[in-house]
């Protein structure tokens, strides 16, 4: 969903947006944690070309079970539910939602293993 498309959200689509984000993260800081884990680990499994990306996980298995006790997986995935978060906070601003999308998105270019720009299209 493109920054235009979202400024374009009736009432109703951004209550059920709403509604729908408040169930994933859920309402702990716990719950939080879960859905950037399952969301991340959904990622590397599902997303072509994932995990090549995330070396420092490859030698982990599939399920995720050793990935879970891993600092630096546990801190990513953590990072990366709260980027979406304040992108979701932000659907009622679309100038400062682009921006922050457009800073995510050069971040990703820009690293040693970059991240294409078909993943932010």
């Amino acid at each position: 969903m493109s920054v235009s498309s979202i400024s374009t959200l009736g009432t109703k689509e951004k209550r059920v947006l709403k509604s729908a984000w408040k169930k994933i993260i859920g309402k702990t800081p716990e719950d939080l944690r879960k859905a950037g884990i399952n969301l991340v680990l959904w990622m590397l499994d599902n997303i072509p070309n994932m995990r090549m990306h995330f070396t420092q996980f490859q030698d982990q298995d599939q399920t995720g079970s050793l990935v879970m006790s891993d600092e630096l997986f546990l801190a990513h995935s953590h990072a990366v539910i709260l980027a979406l978060d304040s992108m979701y906070k932000l659907v009622d601003n679309p100038a400062r939602l682009e921006q922050h999308m457009i800073t995510m998105a050069r971040y990703h270019l820009d690293l040693e293993h970059p991240i294409g720009s078909e993943y932010f299209d």
